[in-house]
């Protein structure tokens, strides 16, 4: 076990084999947040890491000099040239906020990490779907659904009748889209991902 003054609490344990460091978030929120063990020994185990969740998202962070700072962007910050990420944003490729390995931190251009935030929710059964109402007099009610969402500076959406019609479309029609926009930016924009030697 490493014995370092750090600020949150925190164990090793490993994933594929290999060692890393589980840490847990001090304050209201506590969340399980991996890092690799050799940025946790240089920087991070100095700073004391909180999380804050808003909707259903959760960002760790931490306070220097009263400015916020934001783990991914730390460990970017410490770990790459600035030339490698100014005006980028940071990515998890398995889109687990809480899995700060380099091995799982890639460098995005905006416009290709809205399409992957986009993608994420692809397994909810009403992604994309949105039902369509009208005031009756005890309150509203369905009367069809629409698909709608924005790929690439490009709206999309249709109308259709029943959730299954809005189903079959978003499935077998709008998905496949975005799936194949975001493979098209990943090789335009030359995704660069952060990977350990």
């Amino acid at each position: 076990m490493l014995a370092l003054d750090a600020k949150n609490r925190f164990f090793e344990t490993s994933i594929d084999g290999k060692k890393i460091i589980k840490f847990i978030t001090g304050g209201k929120c506590e969340v399980e947040v991996l890092v690799d063990v050799k940025t946790w020994v240089e920087y991070l185990h100095k700073h004391h890491w909180t999380a804050i969740k808003k909707d259903n998202y959760i960002q760790v962070k931490t306070s220097i000099d009263k400015h916020s700072h934001r783990l991914p962007r730390m460990i970017i910050e410490n770990e790459y040239s600035k030339l490698d990420y100014w005006g980028n944003t940071i990515d998890h490729e398995n889109n687990n906020p809480m899995d700060n390995r380099l091995s799982n931190l890639r460098i995005y251009n905006s416009k290709l990490n809205v399409t992957n935030i986009r993608s994420k929710y692809k397994d909810d059964d009403m992604h994309l779907i949105y039902p369509q109402y009208s005031k009756v007099k005890n309150g509203k009610r369905i009367y069809g659904y629409k698909v709608h969402t924005n790929i690439s500076d490009e709206t999309k959406y249709k109308n259709f009748k029943t959730k299954e019609e809005a189903k079959e479309y978003r499935d077998n029609i709008i998905l496949p889209l975005i799936e194949s926009k975001i493979e098209e930016l990943k090789k335009s924009q030359g995704i660069l991902s952060l990977k350990e030697d």
